[in-house]
């Protein structure tokens, strides 16, 4: 990653704190890249699947994609205020990561940010495997953000694997400390490469076992 032009935020509509999309905003302030906010999502009770479509349930569909189209360009305005330059999307898909990627096919960016956080047991049932999947399938780099803010100069850490195990390519350790680097030097912040070893499998190990203890140094 030399440059972010272009930065696709996903947005959970249903949320309160919009962090990931924070986190992109600020990253695009830093790049001078444009900023997608965008949205993917679906009501099984509204789809009338296979048989049982209907005019109240397409003008529910709308309804429901309006309210999303909304509450995204009430965002949108707060980051345009700012000086940055925002767009918004909205899809109605299923299963929401196929959705995602369609998007990413559509807008190419750079780099997608998206939140990672609880759900209720529906929107769980809607959102399972949607991160793993993000994770395998993703064409551009993505980062997953957990609901904790940066600080001023975040820390950004570069997990390689020299060894190649499960057969990754061998560039894309070169790659990941790239993107790494980058986004270390636009947020201003250090980057720190971390390589696998032994002391790792601790991990698996029951807290407090021998082999989890740390040796002194």
């Amino acid at each position: 990653m030399q440059r972010l032009d272009r930065i696709l935020a996903v947005i959970d509509p249903t949320v309160d704190v919009q962090v990931g999309a924070a986190k992109a905003a600020r990253l695009a302030r830093l790049s001078g890249a444009a900023l997608e906010l965008f949205a993917c999502d679906f009501d099984p009770a509204l789809t009338g699947q296979p048989f049982f479509d209907t005019d109240e349930l397409r003008r529910l569909r709308d309804e429901f994609i309006a309210e999303r189209v909304e509450y995204l360009e009430d965002l949108a305005d707060e980051l345009r205020a700012g000086g940055l330059d925002v767009t918004t999307h909205v899809h109605w898909d299923n299963p929401l990561h196929e959705g995602i990627l369609r998007r990413v096919t559509e807008f190419a960016p750079d780099l997608m940010v998206k939140d990672t956080h609880y759900h209720s047991l529906l929107r769980r049932a809607l959102f399972t495997n949607t991160d793993w999947n993000l994770v395998r399938r993703c064409p551009v780099p993505l980062l997953l953000s957990r609901t904790a803010d940066w600080p001023a100069r975040p820390r950004i850490l570069a997990a390689l694997d020299p060894g190649h195990h499960g057969d990754k390519p061998a560039a894309l350790d070169h790659d990941i400390l790239d993107a790494a680097q980058f986004l270390a030097g636009s947020s201003t912040g250090p980057c720190k490469p971390s390589m696998p070893s032994s002391r790792l499998h601790c991990s698996l190990r029951p807290p407090g076992s021998p082999a989890c203890r740390s040796p002194r140094t």
